[in-house]
């Protein structure tokens, strides 16, 4: 269940046998609007614990965590409870590999992901240590790189510092596979805009199907097509 207001809320239930999850952004409304935005929170949680044990299902609400995201130093304090215990609440929290903190900053999750990056470069430099540049540049761009990129056109870092941190994987990389050979990569920075832009296109793309016979399309269509020359020019 998932519901999203503008300024308010979103509440779902991850998975059938998992955890629900509990989302809310104190941004635009008022105290009485968000007081009542609350209680219907609360409702839509009422609502997934009634669901799952009207299917013979138990939610962990060990695995339920509440996040509050805002820029705002004072955020509004909730407490909300599923199946008769309270869900905690907590600064940041992790969806499909993707670590979202409560400040809408992505520090939290270029730290986890270049410590994973790091470990895994380790295990390359370490096995290929007397293999050909060939084999370590493969082994980078199918066990390291990815790892960086993950989700990579939801979470684009946009503070030099976390650039720095994961550019500098790159290149100690680059360091490692160029021994007998000029290699020259593309910097993270500009493969993440690449990925952007083609995550934006392949959706715009899937909405131009829809508007081949739409008149008025004419010139979303003329767009698109500009969209994908740029894309394929970076």
């Amino acid at each position: 269940m998932c519901e999203k207001m503008p300024g308010a809320e979103a509440t779902g239930n991850e998975s059938a046998g998992g955890a629900a999850t509990q989302i809310k952004v104190n941004e635009g409304p008022g105290k009485d609007n968000l007081l009542t935005l609350v209680v219907r929170q609360q409702t839509d949680l009422n609502r997934i614990n009634d669901w799952a044990i009207a299917n013979k299902m138990k939610i962990n609400s060990l695995k339920s965590k509440a996040v509050s995201f805002t820029k705002k130093g004072n955020k509004i304090v909730a407490s909300y409870t599923l199946g008769g215990e309270t869900i905690p609440e907590v600064n940041k929290c992790k969806y499909l590999g993707i670590t979202f903190s409560s400040d809408l900053g992505w520090g939290e999750h270029v730290t986890d992901t270049a410590g994973k990056a790091w470990r895994a470069l380790h295990i390359v430099m370490r096995v290929l240590r007397k293999g050909s540049d060939k084999a370590k540049e493969i082994a980078y761009e199918s066990l390291v790189r990815p790892v960086m990129e993950y989700g990579a056109a939801c979470w684009d870092p946009y503070r030099l510092e976390h650039i720095k941190t994961l550019e500098k994987i790159q290149k100690r990389a680059l360091k490692c596979c160029r021994k007998n050979s000029p290699l020259k990569w593309d910097t993270l920075k500009d493969r993440r805009t690449r990925i952007r832009l083609c995550a934006l296109f392949k959706t715009y793309r899937d909405d131009s199907r829809a508007l081949k016979h739409v008149p008025e399309a004419d010139e979303k269509l003329k767009q698109l097509e500009h969209l994908e020359q740029l894309a394929l020019m970076l």
